[in-house]
């Protein structure tokens, strides 16, 4: 006769549960602040490989066209001498069912009996996938099963924030920028991922910009589902005068540039009173001038970045109207 211990049971449980939330710490410490898209992936299929024991670790990741995969890291004794894996078989039966696959894989010339496949889901589309190989038929565990989960948790948004901030650093070093502007948009990738906390990373990106921008003030907007526009930080001098508000989409200068999906800008301001006394009253303070940007990701918008109150000039230059821009896309990685 089995005998059934609630308290026995419990504590498996509880120490289950504890070994997780241990193992998703240490992944998230070891990944934090690392945006380069091959490192990290090497980080990522070390670190599985570590911890599953396995004989073999990939990650790749969807091309651009979308028709196969791309083979970023290899934890392996023997690294195959392969860049491209097509996806058929356990591949796009994985992707397919955007959920664990076991079965048989071949990754170049070299067959693994025993593979599982992890798809790495964004937005309920797969951008790549994680694949833990043996040469041998073995199974995998519960335990392995739900390691490879929680890595995977991790591993999905720290891999496509690193390819997102590639392609932003690759599209604007092929613009006109000035080095200083340049070097304030790499600090500001740098910045991406740097704290676990999300709080952390938008404030020191925010003092970057209030810095670089040299303004008395700037304000972080976000959207929610009502398409209204709430605060969702604030950083420079006078910020405890900014008051909270809610700006509906289309509403004044801010609320505009979200719906308009475009920068708005006010300038010499003390020579328009009654703006002046318009746009400060929404504000908090008195404002001499103020750029406004919409915050991007995708097609979507996230949100609105404002800057006030330029302290040599009033006038934003179109430099800087391009600087705030591509923070502000920066930010939409966050957001």
């Amino acid at each position: 006769m089995i005998e059934y211990n609630p308290k026995k049971s419990l504590s498996l449980e509880l120490r289950k549960a504890n070994a997780d939330l241990s193992l998703l710490y240490n992944i998230i410490e070891d990944v934090a602040g690392e945006i380069d898209l091959q490192r990290l992936s090497e980080k990522i299929a070390k670190e599985v490989k570590r911890r599953l024991n396995a004989e073999a670790v990939f990650l790749m990741l969807i091309d651009a066209e979308g028709l196969s995969l791309e083979l970023i890291a290899s934890e392996a004794i023997k690294i195959p001498k392969v860049t491209r894996i097509p996806i058929t078989g356990i591949i796009k039966e994985t992707f397919d069912s955007l959920s664990l696959y076991f079965g048989r894989l071949e990754i170049g010339s070299e067959v693994f009996a025993s593979s599982l496949c992890v798809p790495l889901i964004i937005q309920e589309k797969p951008i790549g996938m994680i694949a833990i190989c043996n040469k041998e038929a073995k199974g995998f565990t519960d335990g392995d099963k739900r390691i490879v989960y929680n890595i995977d948790i991790v591993a999905t948004n720290a891999l496509e924030n690193a390819r997102l901030v590639k392609e932003f650093v690759t599209s604007h070093q092929a613009l006109n920028i000035t080095d200083i502007r340049l070097k304030a948009i790499r600090k500001a990738c740098g910045l991406i991922g740097s704290s676990a906390n999300l709080e952390d990373s938008l404030n020191q990106i925010m003092d970057l910009i209030v810095t670089i921008m040299d303004v008395e003030t700037g304000i972080l907007f976000s959207i929610n589902e009502s398409k209204e526009l709430f605060i969702k930080t604030k950083r420079g001098e006078k910020t405890k005068e900014i008051k909270d508000m809610r700006i509906k989409q289309g509403e004044g200068i801010i609320g505009s540039t979200a719906e308009l999906n475009e920068p708005r800008f006010a300038f010499e301001l003390p020579k328009s009173p009654i703006r002046q006394k318009e746009i400060s009253k929404m504000i908090g303070i008195e404002t001499r001038s103020l750029l406004s940007v919409p915050i991007r990701k995708g097609n979507r918008i996230k949100g609105v970045v404002v800057v006030v109150n330029k302290k040599e000039e009033d006038i934003f230059s179109l430099d800087e109207i391009d600087l705030l821009s591509a923070m502000a896309n920066l930010l939409g990685l966050l957001l």
